[in-house]
């Protein structure tokens, strides 16, 4: 992980590694269309698939020590969810695959906006040098843990709302096979639980460790109040809170007037609904 981090965060978030999970998703709705998917088991070849570079990508991150290549593992992880719900084809499972798509480019955004903020304070690279730095800077630990919980689907955060979906599609297979949706269902709390792993080890690092005297020596002299840190801090807080604003909107939907809720969020949730429902199997539909 060489490139700098704004790089790192645009590529891992937004760009490349985005799109082909995006044209992934496009093949399957579009172009192959879920009828033939279905029709042909393609749609299990892709699931199963998916289900291996989810858990495996997750075990790989799990082993490594330096902060950005384990965020690295968690995109390819976090990927094949986006092709996994498309692959489950109801509805539901392709609401959850376009919700992930910008859910994740907030949190994943936030998670590397955040490891190059501690880089360049701290100089620690490094997860078993990063105890105390909760404490050094606590404000980009805490948006660190908001992208951290909603990678692990846990509230308040977006990623919560996406990996439901995901399930209820994953759910929508039990009139078909009780035992493929059991089977489904186990891979995303399987892949969600390699999540909390080797992300929650991070964070207890950071607050819960004191540093050594060595290591808690700031070479640097840059505090998380330094006007020029601030410019990497004000960012990541941003996407941080509408990691968390997403997850509040969702909910809040029914009670909000249509163009309230679809101004603050951007238009994400009716634009994933109306793909979902153009492109998913309905229950009925199909046998």
């Amino acid at each position: 992980m060489i490139a700098p981090t704004p790089v790192s965060a645009l590529l891992h978030a937004v760009a490349v590694v985005k799109a082909g999970a995006f044209g992934i998703v496009r093949t399957i709705c579009f172009v192959f269309g879920t009828q033939a998917m279905y029709e042909t088991n393609l749609w299990l070849i892709t699931a199963l698939i998916a289900s291996f570079t989810m858990i495996v990508a997750s075990l790989f991150a799990i082993a490594q020590d330096n902060l950005k290549r384990r965020l690295a593992y968690s995109t390819i992880s976090q990927l094949s969810y986006i092709i996994f719900g498309a692959s489950l084809l109801w509805n539901d499972g392709v609401m959850g695959a376009m919700l992930h798509i910008p859910f994740h480019g907030y949190m994943k955004i936030t998670l590397f906006l955040c490891a190059g903020a501690i880089m360049v304070v701290t100089g620690k690279k490094n997860i078993s040098e990063m105890a105390g730095v909760g404490k050094e800077m606590p404000i980009t630990m805490l948006a660190f843990t908001v992208g951290a919980l909603g990678m692990c689907g846990l509230p308040p955060i977006a990623g919560l709302v996406s990996k439901l979906f995901m399930c209820f599609g994953a759910w929508e297979w039990h009139n078909h096979s009780s035992l493929l949706a059991f089977f489904l269902l186990t891979v995303i709390i399987v892949s969600s639980f390699l999540d909390v792993i080797y992300f929650f080890p991070i964070i207890r690092t950071a607050f819960f460790e004191s540093p050594s005297s060595e290591s808690s020596k700031n070479e640097r002299g840059l505090k998380e109040t330094s006007p020029l840190v601030l410019l990497m801090v004000i960012p990541l807080t941003i996407t941080a809170i509408y990691s968390i604003l997403f997850f509040v909107l969702f909910f809040a939907q029914p009670v909000l007037p249509q163009p309230v809720s679809d101004a603050l969020s951007l238009f994400i949730f009716r634009l994933a609904e109306q793909a979902a429902s153009a492109t998913g199997m309905s229950a009925g539909v199909f046998p």
